[in-house]
């Protein structure tokens, strides 16, 4: 378990990395509770490498240079539940490549300057079966990267780097609000299969 800390960096490296993958999946976190945490000012708050059945609970990842959390595409996360967390202020709240079967309650991804949530393909593992369950985006998208504006959004489901048989599919939405600013869009949607509002 951890709980009750502050992780605060310089706006570089990784604040927190969960698990190390490698051969054979060796060094994947399981079943642990990560409970009132806050990183910030790193380039990643928190990097999942490999979790499964784990707990977040009332963490927050704010002000980070490139994401919030970010969840690798090289091993299986799976299994893990995120209640009254927070991804806010960073460049991209969510960065999702590889995720399965994970539950987020009464979540705020709000004022991310590119984008809220970043859902996208993996050629190696999928994302699938995804239930966010009255959470909140709001004012994502405020500040796009330069050159890129027009990928600003709430939510972004690109799945068009898969390949073969990865997909990302069964992603629920419900009672989540989406709320953009003017001339931003809410959601994205390219190649994006089995997604529930």
């Amino acid at each position: 378990k951890l709980k009750g800390i502050r992780l605060l960096g310089d706006d570089s490296g990784v604040g927190l990395i969960l698990g190390g993958g490698g051969a054979g999946n060796q060094n994947i976190l399981y079943n642990a509770i990560i409970e009132d945490v806050l990183v910030g000012h790193f380039a990643t708050g928190i990097y999942v490498n490999a979790m499964i059945s784990t707990n977040f609970i009332n963490v927050s990842a704010e002000y980070n240079m490139s994401e919030g959390i970010y969840f690798s595409q090289e091993t299986p996360n799976t299994n893990n539940t995120f209640t009254n967390c927070r991804f806010r202020q960073n460049t991209i709240g969510m960065n999702i490549m590889s995720l399965m079967v994970s539950t987020f309650i009464g979540c705020v991804i709000e004022s991310n300057k590119h984008q809220g949530i970043l859902i996208s393909g993996s050629t190696t593992n999928t994302t699938a079966g995804l239930n966010f369950i009255d959470c909140w985006l709001e004012n994502n998208g405020h500040t796009p990267i330069v050159g890129r504006e027009s990928l600003a959004c709430a939510l972004w489901l690109d799945f068009s780097v898969s390949v073969g048989t990865i997909y990302s599919h069964n992603i629920e939405f419900n009672k989540c609000v989406f709320s953009s600013p003017t001339g931003i869009k809410d959601i994205h949607a390219q190649r994006a299969m089995k997604v529930y509002f």
